[in-house]
């Protein structure tokens, strides 16, 4: 079973054996294994390693492996533990946010929302000024993490929140365009405020 042998790599800190574990996972219609293997690798990193600093060190590994899942899950692992390094983890989600890779953005918007949720004050202000940033793949990442974020905040967000999309509201990108209106707003902020 992948788990066992998986857990062995992580045991030793092996990332390309992390990996290429994972790698046998991978499913025909995508790049990556599916989400459910992802969270059980996920979760094993975390029991495994249970210190931040080295849960946080293995997110930086792998979010440097050039792999698309390594990506994935670095993301998610940085965002997680972003106490650790927060200039780091900021400059880690910017370059992952745009990614060649559309499942690496999705998980990156996802990782995004993990730090704006859990670190509103301090990561707001990044995300303000990714809404400047040239690439569409960043200024999504914005719009995405607003979607998922507004789930779970309280109320006296919103208007943050929608502050943080209107400079997107007259974005010209398409990509952009798509993901604010019917996902951002009307997903995201109209449905939960």
């Amino acid at each position: 079973m992948w788990k066992e042998r998986f857990q062995e790599a992580v045991v030793r800190s092996d990332i390309p054996e992390m990996l290429d574990i994972l790698h046998m996972q991978v499913t025909k219609h995508a790049t990556t294994p599916n989400q459910s293997v992802k969270n059980m690798a996920l979760k094993i990193m975390e029991e495994i390693l249970q210190q931040p600093a080295a849960i946080y060190e293995v997110g930086i590994q792998l979010s440097n492996s050039k792999s698309p899942t390594g990506e994935e899950l670095g993301a998610i692992i940085v965002a997680t533990h972003y106490a650790v390094n927060p200039a780091e983890v900021n400059s880690v989600l910017l370059r992952l946010a745009d990614s060649t890779d559309w499942e690496v953005r999705e998980w990156v918007a996802s990782a995004c929302a993990i730090v704006l949720t859990h670190n509103f004050k301090n990561f707001y202000p990044t995300l303000l000024e990714w809404t400047k940033n040239d690439s569409p793949n960043v200024r999504r990442a914005v719009v995405v993490a607003v979607k998922y974020t507004a789930r779970k905040m309280e109320d006296q967000y919103a208007e943050l929140l929608i502050d943080l999309i209107e400079p997107l509201l007259s974005d010209e990108d398409i990509y952009v365009k798509k993901n604010l209106g019917a996902f951002a707003i009307g997903d995201g902020l109209l449905k939960y405020h």
